[in-house]
């Protein structure tokens, strides 16, 4: 998940330097849609393969995204 962190950081990065705020709100916006969605294919796919495992691991540890929650198993 780090590498997803310093992805959607390194995407607007560089409109912040050129001082360009619709860039800026339109990478953050289209980066957490993204990173939304495959969040939560990836810890779904993550439980079905590892199963309670996984589970124990995802209550232990966050996304470390902003606002995204990923896949949460309802016990």
């Amino acid at each position: 998940m780090i590498l997803y962190t310093i992805f959607c950081t390194f995407s607007s990065l560089p409109q912040l330097i050129l001082v360009n705020p619709v860039c800026v709100v339109a990478y953050v916006v289209a980066s957490w849609r993204f990173f939304n969605e495959r969040v939560f294919v990836e810890e779904n796919t993550l439980l079905h393969f590892f199963g309670d495992d996984y589970y124990q691991y995802q209550k232990r540890v966050s996304t470390g995204l902003p606002f995204i929650q990923g896949y949460k198993l309802e016990l």
